[in-house]
């Protein structure tokens, strides 16, 4: 299986060195790919939700659907868990909840709001622009 990092790299987006050094800071820091290529400014958020789509098949929240958002979504995951994962709901169906993430392909994080929800989860890929939109909208927190 591949993960983003392997995909942006085999892609031409990253080099074999850049590869290692950010699977090295990955791991020394403890964080998600994800924030790390943002936080460096090696891809921008829009870019790194288009790989994620286009390699795995995650699909993508619009900017329609953040300007509908209001505190009745707050129903849907409490503020704590929504802060500290910074992700909030967008709606259910079937017994699964669909989560707008910046990253949904973190399994651990994916499995951590499946333990504290009780749902199966749907991740939906958010910029890091939207999630703050969205936090701001749904639970008045800047």
């Amino acid at each position: 299986m591949y993960d983003l990092l392997q995909v942006m790299q085999q892609d031409g987006y990253l080099s074999s060195g850049e590869l290692i050094a950010l699977r090295k800071t990955c791991k020394e820091l403890g964080e998600n790919p994800v924030r790390i290529l943002r936080s460096l400014n090696i891809a921008s958020p829009e870019q790194i939700q288009e790989y994620l789509q286009r390699y795995f098949r995650v699909n993508a929240l619009g900017d329609q659907a953040i300007s509908l958002l209001d505190e009745s979504y707050q129903s849907y995951i409490p503020i704590d868990l929504a802060i500290h994962y910074s992700c909030f709901g967008l709606g259910e169906e079937n017994s699964a909840l669909y989560v707008a993430l910046e990253d949904p392909s973190d399994i651990g994080v994916i499995q951590q709001l499946r333990f504290f929800l009780n749902k199966r989860i749907i991740g939906i890929s958010a910029t890091v622009f939207q999630l703050a939109e969205g936090l701001s909208k749904i639970y008045r927190v800047s």
